[in-house]
């Protein structure tokens, strides 16, 4: 997770890096990480520490349904299917 900002009582520790990896110290137990567009989390301080974060649920549930409608003209679609039947039968010979 790149980017994702570490927290200490309210001191920034650091960014995650390209690769989602970030070193620091800090005498915190506990630090709290934030990531755009994922939930917040906080997590006991280890030596070392792997963390997965979770979607946000405003993210994943604004999810608007999507009406898809064939406005095709009829007559176009009708002149591409008889011009691919024809060749079709042209490369037949």
């Amino acid at each position: 997770m790149y980017n994702a900002a570490v927290y200490c009582d309210d001191d920034l520790l650091g960014k995650t890096d390209a690769n989602g990896k970030l070193t620091f110290k800090t005498k915190c137990k506990k630090v709290e990480i934030f990531a755009n567009n994922f939930e917040d989390k906080e997590v006991s301080v280890q030596k070392e520490m792997k963390v997965s974060l979770t979607p946000s649920k405003e993210k994943t549930g604004n999810i608007d349904k999507v009406i898809l409608t064939d406005k095709s003209d009829a007559k176009a679609l009708k002149i591409l299917e008889e011009f691919k039947i024809t060749k079709k039968t042209v490369h037949k010979r």
